[in-house]
């Protein structure tokens, strides 16, 4: 009576991108809506309004219709030079929220950021950090032997008692230069380690970022793969449904509501946990991991099963092909039934057989 086919392997693959294409598809709309609530309020507002502060009183970013944006197009190297200058030893000594803590003069930017000789004796030598250990020493000196002011192009740039064009070009490479490490970037890297900028920057992308997404991929996964399959009768996704599968207890009845419930929060329970405390990147990556393992077991397993088949106890059928039951009795009622059915066509063949014996007669 029972009558039971596993659903093939491509079936399988198939329902699977559908559902994760779908999932992803509205997880999105969920992220949208979600990053757009989380970005008005009052927190969100104030940690971003905080970060900005930084980078425009840093000095070494323009305001752009309200946005960052970096100087890529300064003419010369003293204006880059004014630039970094002004910030660290102006905003970061004087203006900045942690100017308490930082005491950066002219000396320091001349053996930090120049690179000359710490001729003070002031600095440990794993202090002073590069490009300022090799290009910068090549490019500056002491301006007379004044250590408290800043520094002046080498004098082997000059010529005729004027700097040469090429001269030029590595001066504002120094500072500045699309295609190698330079002054500038080091100073906007510098500003983005500051905890008075990190920080509110942090918990900001926390806010627009991490949790909209973490609720999107809790939300989105719940729909598809919780409670779309707990509406339908036998615990298809949009997926399953759509390739006429369906899924089963591995005792070839049909599935309780709590087997369900055990197949799918555990790895949707994961994905969060891992994503909220860890990253995006690394829940993907283990999401992808455990999906494929899973499919592995699929195809090359003896039974078929995927890992969350084991962990509830289930199967996927071809529900098309399949005849399966509630339970035993469910079962054995259909059974009685079947047999009554067969026996009544039995004996209704045999009546009629009999009736056209008795008309062949007269």
């Amino acid at each position: 009576m029972r009558k039971i086919i596993d659903a093939s392997v491509a079936k399988r693959a198939g329902a699977a991108i559908a559902d994760l294409l779908i999932a992803i598809f509205v997880g999105l709309g969920f992220f949208a809506l979600f990053q757009t609530i989380m970005s008005s309020t009052p927190e969100a507002q104030q940690k971003q309004n905080a970060a900005l502060s930084a980078l425009f009183d840093s000095g070494l970013y323009e305001n752009k219709d309200g946005s960052p944006s970096p100087y890529t197009d300064l003419a010369s190297y003293t204006d880059y030079q004014t630039k970094v200058f002004d910030y660290y030893v102006v905003y970061l000594s004087e203006n900045c929220p942690d100017k308490d803590n930082i005491d950066y003069d002219a000396y320091w930017y001349n053996v930090h950021i120049l690179g000359l000789e710490d001729t003070k004796g002031l600095y440990q030598e794993d202090e002073i950090a590069e490009p300022s250990k090799t290009k910068g020493k090549t490019l500056f000196e002491y301006d007379g032997g004044n250590l408290d002011i800043i520094g002046v192009p080498h004098s082997s740039l000059y010529k005729d008692g004027r700097l040469t064009d090429e001269s030029k070009a590595k001066l504002l490479s120094f500072y500045y230069d699309e295609q190698a490490e330079n002054v500038y970037y080091n100073a906007a890297l510098d500003l983005s380690s500051r905890p008075f900028f990190a920080e509110p920057m942090e918990r900001y992308s926390q806010l627009t970022s991490v949790i909209p997404l973490a609720i999107s991929i809790f939300l989105s996964s719940s729909v598809f793969y919780l409670v779309i399959p707990m509406i339908f009768k036998n615990g298809e996704t949009l997926g399953k449904k759509f390739f006429h599968m369906c899924l089963l207890s591995q005792n070839e009845y049909r599935i309780k509501k709590g087997q369900i419930l055990l197949r799918a929060l555990p790895p949707i329970l994961l994905t969060v946990v891992i994503y909220f405390f860890f990253s995006f990147v690394l829940a993907s990556t283990i999401f992808l991991f455990v999906l494929l393992m899973s499919y592995l077991f699929v195809v090359i397993g003896k039974k078929h099963l995927a890992l969350h088949d084991f962990i509830a106890y289930t199967k996927v059928i071809d529900e098309k092909e399949s005849i399966f039951f509630t339970d035993a009795k469910e079962e054995e009622i259909a059974k009685i039934n079947n047999d009554a059915l067969v026996e009544n066509a039995i004996r209704l063949r045999e009546e009629g057989k009999k009736k056209l014996e008795e008309e062949a007669k007269k």
